[in-house]
């Protein structure tokens, strides 16, 4: 989601005093000569507000918050107002729709600047910090007794934008404790969302916005005493430290806070603090830091160009600072793009796959599709549309004609690719389908995907994997998976043959046509695991998709979908430079930016229902 600010720049060639020197304004004394203001949302919704901030503009070149000292004023109070609680006087609260000049004046300097109050209605609404997808962190903040946190209430409204509502819901604090509080949460102007620790133990931070549903999170008041904040490096996935303080130019990085508190001589316990942390980057322009954590509570870090940069979190009164160093890559640039396949037909009502491939000047190709969202668009919308299922990229047929259908990729030092492809959309009706491959067989703990082909009154054919309805229609020893269309496990099901055939259905979603396949379900063991390709030498950017081969007894079977794919960095590489699908259809497909050697591992440790075993080769970028 998009978050929108407004920000507008109005210099008055006046000279203008400010007030006296003061120890929270050292630089009060300097005269200001222009002002600045920003908006923390420049849509709001009726009966929502917002925050302005006013920054003058020094006669030294400097700058300071005079949020405080200018007067505001809004230009039609029917529209918007402003609040006249102590403390409040920068909250312009929205009545009906329509536009506001928002007008801040520090004696003689003037800045404005438009807010509009749009006809939006607020979707969702969540807490921040959140209860992040960790289960290393069982609580969105960790704080210790007469610490205070600022909680958030952010907004989702209609049109995809957030809005910040800390000010608009009703905070208060839930906990199972009878006889003594937990923590308090203000709900007075000026310092709503401010929660304070009281006392050890668990509680729930709540909001309550008109008749919106909105989770609550969860905080711990711990024991002990603070004695340090540490910054850690962490893999995309939260579940390793990452080692090194170098890394690549257009790579990300992952890092959390953690506080350590102690009691007495007890050895110091870690609390995963990294929400409630204020990043900054001394130098954006090499790496710059992500708004806000992502779902599994990680702060993300981007390198932008070579340099040094230094992150600093600072929280509780302390602060830590990470000197991260990034470098230049030998880096390829893509040269061009195009559509496969470049002449797209499809039935009305169906959908079809599409990829985009990136062409770079080493002459290596990658397949962006399942990687960038946005890039693809139809130029006529009531034909057909864009969307996603499952990870890949499809063409949804609405209505018959022709168009086009383009591909775009923005690179920061290549600018912008553009590739187009003709699309056209069939009245053809289907007449039948049939199922595949045939004679197929799937060991009990592996996954099979199966497809549909339909064949249409024009002649044409079809897959339509993605268009039917999958279920197991007769006999025992298929699971077929709810997240995946066509994907078919083999379960034990308490079966007495080695070997046993069970019946797959696909029907239209008006139940017209339907196709069954017969799948035998083996039980063989797991006996040795390949990848292939064995040690492939690429291009630096190609794509690689790599495969894990078990062995049953005297046969084999794909069981890519089925194992746990990693990537090691060799010795001359970072562990950014290389990265290696774990998830979806795409498992097992691996990409590198940078010359060196990656260790490719493909194991089965997770899954129960097979043998433990790993097989390994290596990935050389050239």
């Amino acid at each position: 989601m998009l978050r929108r600010f407004a920000f507008l720049l109005l210099l008055v060639p006046l000279f203008a005093g400010c007030s006296a020197d003061s120890p929270s304004h050292p630089n009060d004394f300097i005269p200001v000569i222009g002002l600045s203001l920003s908006s923390a949302d420049n849509e709001i919704a009726i009966q929502t507000s917002t925050r302005l901030t006013a920054i003058g503009e020094l006669e030294n070149g400097q700058s300071r918050e005079v949020t405080e000292d200018v007067v505001w004023t809004s230009s039609d109070t029917n529209i918007a107002f402003f609040d006249t609680a102590e403390g409040a006087e920068n909250r312009l609260v929205g009545v009906s729709a329509g536009t506001v000049s928002v007008t801040a004046t520090l004696e003689d300097l003037t800045a404005q600047i438009d807010v509009v109050v749009g006809d939006l209605s607020v979707v969702g609404v969540t807490i921040y910090p959140r209860n992040p997808e960790d289960t290393n962190a069982s609580a969105a903040a960790y704080l210790p007794v007469d610490e205070t946190q600022q909680f958030s209430a952010i907004a989702e409204m209609s049109d995809g934008s957030e809005q910040d509502l800390t000010d608009d819901v009703t905070w208060f604090v839930t906990d199972s404790s009878t006889e003594k509080v937990i923590a308090t949460i203000s709900n007075s102007i000026g310092t709503k969302g401010i929660l304070t620790a009281e006392e050890v133990g668990e509680a729930k931070i709540n909001a309550i916005y008109q008749s919106i549903a909105i989770d609550p999170v969860d905080i711990e008041v711990v024991t002990g005493e603070l004695k340090t904040i540490r910054i850690v490096r962490r893999d995309q996935a939260d579940t390793d430290d990452v080692d090194g303080s170098t890394t690549t130019v257009l790579s990300t990085l992952y890092f959390k806070t953690l506080a350590s508190f102690s009691v007495d001589d007890q050895d110091p316990t870690d609390y995963p603090i990294t929400q409630q942390t204020v990043w900054t980057s001394s130098n954006p322009d090499i790496a710059s830091i992500s708004t806000r954590a992502n779902d599994i509570g990680l702060m993300e870090v981007q390198a932008l160009k070579s340099g040094k940069t230094t992150l600093t979190a600072r929280a509780f009164g302390l602060t830590q600072n990470f000197v991260l160093t990034v470098e230049e890559i030998e880096e390829i640039l893509p040269i061009g793009l195009t559509i496969e396949p470049a002449d797209i037909s499809i039935a009305r009502f169906t959908r079809g796959e599409v990829r985009a491939i990136l062409e770079y000047d080493n002459g290596a190709t990658r397949d962006i599709s399942i990687f960038e969202t946005g890039l693809l668009s139809v130029e006529n919308l009531d034909i057909a549309t864009v969307e996603t299922d499952e990870g890949v990229a499809l063409i949804r047929a609405r209505a018959a004609g022709q168009t086009k259908l383009f591909a775009t990729y923005e690179h920061p030092v290549a600018g912008t690719l553009i590739a187009e492809a003709d699309l056209e959309v069939t009245n053809a009706a289907l007449t039948g389908m049939v199922l595949g491959p045939n004679s197929s067989r799937v060991h009990v703990g592996t996954t099979i995907r199966l497809t549909a082909t339909g064949f249409f009154s024009d002649g044409s054919q079809q897959e339509i994997t993605y268009d039917v309805v999958w279920d197991e229609f007769e006999g025992d020893g298929l699971s077929a998976n709810q997240n995946f269309k066509g994907w078919f496990e083999g379960v034990d099901d308490n079966l007495e043959d080695e070997e046993t055939v069970s019946t797959v259905i696909a029907s239209t979603t008006d139940g017209i046509y339907s196709a069954t396949l017969d799948v035998t379900v083996d039980k063989s063991l797991l006996d040795s695991l390949s990848i292939t390709p064995p040690n492939p030498n690429l291009p630096v950017g190609s794509d690689q998709q790599f495969s894990a081969i078990g062995r049953f007894g005297s046969r084999t079977q794909n069981i890519s979908l089925d194992v746990d794919w990693s990537l090691v960095p060799g010795d001359d590489v970072n562990i950014d430079d290389a990265d290696i699908e774990n998830s979806g259809p795409a498992k097992g497909l691996a990409y590198g930016v940078r010359v060196g050697s990656f260790l490719i591992e493909a194991n089965t440790e997770s899954n129960n229902n097979l043998t433990d075993l790993a097989a390994f080769t290596t990935l050389n970028l050239e």
